[in-house]
């Protein structure tokens, strides 16, 4: 039996155009840590019922959450069939990876600023190229974080 889409998927446009961010945002900063929760959800689910409940929402909420990120973006990340099911596109499993790196890393920087914060750690040391900002490093050294200029890599994100 083939599979029937709903009319109300995503069209692709060209390149965005959103006069709200004309004043010095950043398109990207629409995207919240929880748009990739919701589309993570809806992705491993592919339901959007199961979803909502997994993530103590209404099923209404998670598809609007998930559209708007779709429509303010110009991605298809899944389609919605008819039986409410949802089928996953290209990008769409490509965002399941990213999106649980992009909310591990949160996590990891979180549990780190807790760990300053409670003095179970007292400085945390980034590595970086050697081209660091002088000002950024003047800032770290006077918050007591360590910068030292080398190619090593961040703990915190294990890079």
């Amino acid at each position: 039996m083939q599979q029937q889409y709903r009319a109300d998927v995503v069209p692709l446009r060209g390149p965005p155009q959103d006069e709200r961010f004309a004043g010095g945002f950043r398109m990207n900063d629409f995207a919240e840590f929880r748009h990739f929760k919701y589309l993570l959800e809806i992705l491993l689910e592919e339901n959007l019922r199961s979803a909502a409940e997994n993530l103590h929402t209404t099923a209404p909420n998670i598809y609007k959450q998930g559209q708007e990120f779709q429509e303010h973006f110009h991605l298809r990340v899944y389609m919605k069939l008819r039986d409410n099911r949802i089928k996953r596109t290209k990008t769409g499993t490509a965002c399941i990876p990213i999106a649980r790196d992009l909310l591990a890393h949160r996590d990891e920087a979180i549990v780190a600023l807790q760990a300053i914060e409670s003095g179970t750690v007292d400085t945390l040391r980034l590595g970086s190229g050697t081209f660091v900002d002088k000002t950024l490093a003047g800032v770290a050294a006077g918050s007591g974080i360590a910068v030292m200029a080398a190619n090593v890599l961040s703990w915190l994100w294990g890079i």
